[in-house]
């Protein structure tokens, strides 16, 4: 631990950090927002100012802004765009939000994608603050969201158990991976293979994105497994390996999906292993 930061008077709900690591901002249940010079003092923050509940943020590509997804209630939501440089927030997205639990910005900075309470994942256009399209499929609201480096894909988690992931030039699904309770965060990896999800239970799923990416597979399967957050690792057989960054091996099965083509593969786990699920 290199430094703690002064405490929020409330539980933290949302960190993040910018690309060049300068910047990072913190926001807690007690409405403040403050955000941090990583390379300065951290005595105290550089800007603060209270907001409301955030839930989730988001740094745009080039580190000048963030992104703040809020809401206190069910029935409606906020986005607040917070200009660094100026410490002035503006909310550029048309008509009415449902409470956002997450946000993330593609690589470009073009758009933006809300993960709401209303169980769709929103894109936005950043510049006219348009809605682009709702990807729709989550049978309950979406708690996290996060766009692939290349910008192509996204991936959704959700209080239905599930992870989808989708396409950003259609808006169409791709995959589903089923868990066994609310998925409440996840993340994608900064080359792309991989992608972990956490589950409200305190377990992490580790996925593999290899047949997006063009990631290498290997039909070694040295010491590959699922992590779990009490550092334990399932043992039974991979079904497929994925070399990710570092050299490390990540491990997924699957099964082909017997509804409509295209419909992606599915996933579901269990408490030692990952095997395909029963239709």
């Amino acid at each position: 631990l290199m430094e703690g930061l002064p405490q929020h008077r409330g539980a933290i709900l949302a960190l993040a950090l910018s690309p060049d690591g300068v910047a990072a901002v913190s926001a807690a249940n007690d409405g403040a927002v403050h955000c941090w010079d990583m390379t300065g003092d951290l005595s105290a923050p550089w800007l603060s100012g209270r907001v409301g509940t955030v839930w989730g943020a988001a740094f745009t590509p080039d580190g000048t802004r963030v992104i703040l997804g809020m809401g206190s209630s069910g029935a409606s939501g906020d986005v607040l765009v917070v200009d660094l440089r100026s410490g002035q927030g503006t909310n550029p997205l048309e008509g009415q939000l449902p409470l956002i639990w997450d946000v993330a910005v593609t690589p470009d900075g073009r758009r933006l994608l809300t993960a709401g309470f209303d169980a769709t994942v929103a894109v936005w256009d950043m510049e006219s603050g348009a809605v682009l399209g709702r990807m729709a499929g989550h049978a309950d609201e979406v708690r996290a969201v996060a766009v692939t480096p290349d910008g192509r894909y996204a991936i959704s988690g959700s209080k239905d158990h599930t992870v989808r992931l989708w396409d950003l030039t259609t808006l169409g699904p791709l995959d589903v991976f089923t868990g066994e309770a609310w998925i409440t965060t996840c993340a994608i990896a900064p080359d792309g293979t991989a992608a972990m999800a956490g589950e409200n239970s305190g377990r992490v799923h580790i996925l593999s994105l290899e047949g997006l990416t063009g990631a290498r597979r290997s039909s070694r399967q040295p010491g590959c497994g699922m992590r779990t957050t009490d550092g334990g690792i399932a043992t039974s057989r991979c079904r497929a390996v994925t070399v990710v960054a570092g050299g490390r091996c990540r491990r997924a099965t699957s099964a082909p999906r017997s509804s409509a083509p295209g419909a992606g593969r599915h996933y579901r786990s269990t408490r030692s292993s990952v095997t395909p699920a029963d239709r």
